[in-house]
Order: C-alpha cells, then structure tokens, then sequence
C-alpha cells in the first residue's frame, strides 16, 4: 500500500502517450516505413493502409481507455483513503493538519 496522491482532474496527463504515438505512427506509416518483415505497419492491428478502420478504433479506445485507468486509479485511492480514516480515525496527517503546525 502506498500513499501515492492521485487527482481527478490530471487525467489529462495521460492523453499525450496515445496521442505522441498516433502522431508517431501515422507519419510512420506514411513515410513508407517497413518492420523486419517489409510490412508497413509496426503492429498488425495498426495497418492503416489496410484496414484503416480498425486503427482508428484501437487509437480511439487507447485515448479513451487512459484516462479511465486514471480515473479507476483515483477511485482506488479514494477508497483507500476512505478506509484509512476508518482504520485510524485520530491521526493527525488525516485532518489536514501538516506535523509542523501542531502545538505542543
């Protein structure tokens, strides 16, 4: 278990990863670039000569399944917190009071 913070409103911070890799591939692609095989695509269901759909779906869901893995991350932590207070219900790190401003 960790104490690891995660915010909501930084599931943004996921969206470049899918985004820099589309980028990647697409000029990839249309550079005429080859794998080991002379095939151009890099994985099989990214064939955009091809099957063009079906790449735009899987990018489509990769763009939309990171920030969901955020957001269930978040709600992990959420729960755990949660937990926590339940657990140890009088510690002082819980009540948002940082160990310096204590009084004592």
């Amino acid at each position: 278990m960790t104490n690891r913070p995660w915010h909501l409103f930084k599931f943004w911070s996921s969206l470049p990863i899918p985004i820099i890799y589309l980028t990647f591939n697409i000029i990839y692609w249309a550079a005429g670039g080859t794998n080991n095989d002379g095939d151009d695509w890099v994985y099989p269901v990214l064939k955009w000569g091809e099957e063009p759909g079906t790449a735009v779906m899987v990018m489509a869901m990769a763009v939309v399944a990171l920030p969901m893995i955020h957001v269930g991350f978040f709600a992990i932590t959420m729960r755990r917190d949660i937990l926590h207070r339940m657990v140890f219900p009088d510690r002082i790190e819980d009540r948002g009071v940082e160990n310096d401003q204590v009084a004592i």
